[in-house]
């Protein structure tokens, strides 16, 4: 497939990072709020991390009258779908598929409004926070998925523009892969995103935390346990793969073997955190929380999940008990404001 024209909708971390490893292979608009453009479009977007330090420029712009994209990429956070959507529609944007690089089980409602046929499912696998505008940090780097669902794997047009995208992501040293079956890969990543969210913002931790506590290691476990129990009642099949930390793997009803990833895990977030001194992620919902933004993405995530769970009958009291900390920490920041 030849250049693509692509529309990025929202310059957080982990759009503006895609933006950025799809160019110059692709032509690339990021759309982003005004106070930011100037930023973006004279000084470029400053990558560091784990990935090392470079400056890439990049088309920014904060209005789109009428312009049309081969493809168009959500990457707001969830509670903020329905806004762009909305902004785009005023502005007369139009393109030919669309996809979402957010959180959860993001694709439900765009399949819903586009038709299944009209959205490349999409999981672009990185770690990555925002320093300050035109500035993002990489804390860490997975493998990316992009794709067709089982019941629409003959889709031709969606192949091609998956295998352009791998393509792009693989030629800057990224791991990204086309895949048939992106329905079990968008729950892989849901359950993860469940768990790490429920974990880190209800606690408070970043990512070294979460792994060097035992008791917060111990609270994961039983996390992943309650989800594992829901995704295998969803249909899900559980089996390794680079989306699932191996934890998901394991008997989570032996003690002994709870204790020996306790042990682990500590282990190798000492060698990673302590010893390497690297920056520890962290959560996307944990930086909202902490600056003080009255809303996160837990009902999407959190309270999507236990409605999976009810549907399935599955009982998941800690899940629960964690999206009422969070959502107790949400309101404490909306008294404040």
């Amino acid at each position: 497939m030849n250049k693509l024209r692509i529309g990025v909708f929202g310059a957080g971390a982990l759009g503006s990072l895609l933006c950025a490893y799809l160019q110059p292979d692709h032509d690339v608009t990021l759309y982003t709020r005004r106070k930011y453009v100037s930023t973006l479009t004279h000084e470029g977007l400053k990558i560091s991390g784990v990935l090392g330090e470079k400056t890439i420029k990049t088309r920014a712009v904060a209005k789109l009258n009428k312009e049309h994209f081969d493809l168009g990429v959500i990457s707001v956070k969830l509670y903020d779908t329905t806004t762009i959507l909305k902004y785009l529609d005023e502005q007369e944007v139009t393109f030919d598929m669309i996809a979402s690089i957010q959180n959860g089980l993001k694709d439900d409602y765009l399949e819903e409004r586009f038709g299944l046929e009209n959205v490349l499912e999409c999981i672009f696998n990185m770690g990555c926070e925002t320093i300050s505008p035109g500035h993002i940090y990489v804390t860490g780097v997975g493998v990316s998925y992009f794709g067709t669902q089982t019941k629409d794997k003959s889709n031709k047009k969606k192949i091609m523009i998956a295998q352009a995208l791998s393509r792009s992501l693989r030629s800057k040293g990224l791991r990204a892969e086309v895949s048939e079956h992106m329905e079990i890969l968008t729950w892989y990543k849901f359950m993860t995103a469940v768990t790490s969210m429920g974990i880190s913002s209800s606690l408070g931790f970043d990512g070294a935390q979460n792994y060097l506590n035992p008791y917060a290691l111990r609270l994961r476990m039983s996390v992943v346990k309650e989800v594992k129990e829901v995704a295998k009642n969803q249909g899900i099949p559980i089996t390794e793969h680079p989306l699932l930390h191996r934890q998901y793997l394991w008997n989570l009803d032996d003690e002994k073997e709870i204790n020996e990833i306790i042990e682990s895990e500590i282990k190798k977030a000492e060698e990673k955190y302590l010893k390497k001194k690297a920056k520890p992620p962290v959560h996307s919902s944990l930086q909202d929380l902490r600056k003080g933004k009255p809303v996160t993405e837990a009902d999407y995530i959190l309270g999507s999940f236990i409605k999976k769970a009810e549907e399935s009958r599955v009982p998941v009291p800690i899940i629960k008990t964690l999206y009422t900390i969070i959502k107790a920490k949400e309101y404490d920041n909306l008294i404040k404001e």
